[in-house]
């Protein structure tokens, strides 16, 4: 009884179930001797080992586990049942409490014994079981225990402030799988950060088994500052082994926290053969003392904003007066380059105006020359053809004056003077038109 007046029965749910090695997986120590009693495997090379099976839907098989007194003189009243292994928050393996309803593998086995024994001292006794695997099964990994535990509680009041029951209980594990593709699936449902009492920074991380296999994965935890610097890294070797449909939950304290800045954590899990999962957090490390500066700090962040701003106006006005400078050159440089342009354009096309005001001279004056001679040509013209007239008409008369007519016949014809005359008088040339010349 508590001095305060509780009953030691409110304390039962306290009670202490030594379930050895239990929450380990797998565990040559799995089954050890504890308060006087044991459980173990006969004929196996590892007798506290678990047993594995991998029987397909519709078989089933028998095997034996021994439990022991390991006292020389008391007797042992204990109790044997199967009982469902469950996860245990970190990631491990523990097995239900005897009143617990069966659900899994443990509706599976049964034993030829019944459930509360007697031991004699040294006395061994051996105890069969048998698992059936129903046709229904599913294609995944279940777990389920052989468990000895005492048949009363065992009282310890070296306090007397209060009163605690222990049940000591062994355990042999049993696990079947079914069998079909191994899935292997691992997959971080949660990743935070908490500050510790000395002031350092404590990153809870949790993995959960999706896949029909138990795994052992390896982690880390990479640390990095502002700039992308990695500033640390917390490793895990050796994670908690994760049984299907359990959550394996982990926690470390980053040693030496900084005490002020801004980091991303990431954590990296790793399981099987190259695969793995991550996932990232962000935070702020700001201690509250720096808050009674913020004022002295406020003026300074000021005080330097004006200085980049006017040392950025600066250099801005000298820019814009540079490029000003520069556009007025180039614009000179462009007009000057225009106006040499233009003069060359003017010289050239004055030189070809004289050019062809001197070859328009020398035509005209040519022309003039041309048509002088050409007049003085047509003068001469008209003279040497009417010389020429008359010297033929002479020649006619002349023809004309040898050939007398005769009168040889009646009926010849006499010319007319008319006829021989229109035949003698010569045709005059026409006279060529010559035009002016000009001026």
């Amino acid at each position: 009884m508590l001095k305060s007046g509780y009953p030691a029965k409110r304390l039962t749910p306290v009670v202490a179930f030594i379930l050895l090695a239990a929450l380990i997986w797998p565990a040559s120590t799995f089954a050890l001797g504890v308060a006087g009693f044991d459980i173990y495997r006969p004929n196996a090379k590892n007798p506290d080992s678990a047993f594995l099976f991998n029987l397909e839907p519709g078989q089933s098989l028998e095997n034996r586990v021994v439990v022991k007194n390991t006292t020389s003189d008391t007797v042992q009243n204990l109790r044997v049942y199967i009982a469902d292994g469950i996860a245990t928050s970190n990631g491990g393996i523990t097995l239900k409490g005897r009143e617990e309803p069966k659900a899994g593998l443990a509706k599976w086995i049964s034993i030829d014994s019944s459930e509360q024994i007697a031991l004699a001292p040294a006395e061994e006794r051996g105890i069969t079981f048998k698992l059936r695997v129903p046709w229904s099964s599913e294609s995944n990994e279940k777990i389920a225990g052989i468990v000895v535990e005492r048949a009363q509680a065992l009282k310890n009041q070296a306090d007397k402030q209060f009163m605690i029951n222990v049940l000591p209980r062994a355990a042999i594990l049993i696990t079947q799988r079914l069998p079909g593709p191994a899935l292997e699936r691992l997959k971080i449902v949660d990743f935070s950060q908490v500050w510790a009492k000395n002031r350092n920074k404590v990153f809870k991380l949790a993995t959960k088994n999706t896949g029909n296999i138990h795994i052992r994965a390896r982690g880390r935890i990479d640390i990095y500052n502002m700039f992308g610097s990695k500033s640390d890294t917390i490793r895990y070797d050796r994670m908690s082994t994760i049984f299907p449909g359990a959550t394996g939950r982990i926690q470390s304290e980053w040693k030496n926290t900084p005490p002020i800045g801004y980091f991303t954590a990431k954590a990296v899990i790793s399981y099987g053969k190259g695969k793995s999962d991550s996932r990232q957090i962000s935070f702020l490390i700001f201690p509250w003392w720096v808050l009674a500066f913020l004022p002295v700090l406020w003026f300074i962040a000021r005080e330097q904003r004006k200085r980049r701003a006017a040392k950025q106006l600066k250099k801005l006005e000298a820019d814009q007066a540079a490029a000003a400078a520069a556009a007025m050159e180039t614009l000179e440089e462009t007009v000057e380059k225009i106006e040499s342009e233009a003069q060359a354009s003017k010289t050239s096309t004055a030189t070809a105006v004289k050019a062809r005001t001197r070859t328009t001279a020398t035509r005209a004056t040519t022309v003039k020359a041309t048509t002088t001679r050409s007049a003085g040509t047509s003068r001469k013209q008209p003279k040497a053809a009417t010389k020429k007239a008359a010297t033929k008409k002479a020649a006619t008369k002349k023809a004309a004056t040898k050939k007398a007519p005769t009168k040889t016949a009646k009926t010849a014809k006499k010319p007319t003077v008319a006829a021989t005359e229109k035949k003698a008088t010569p045709k005059k040339a026409p006279a060529k038109k010559t035009k002016p010349a000009k001026d």
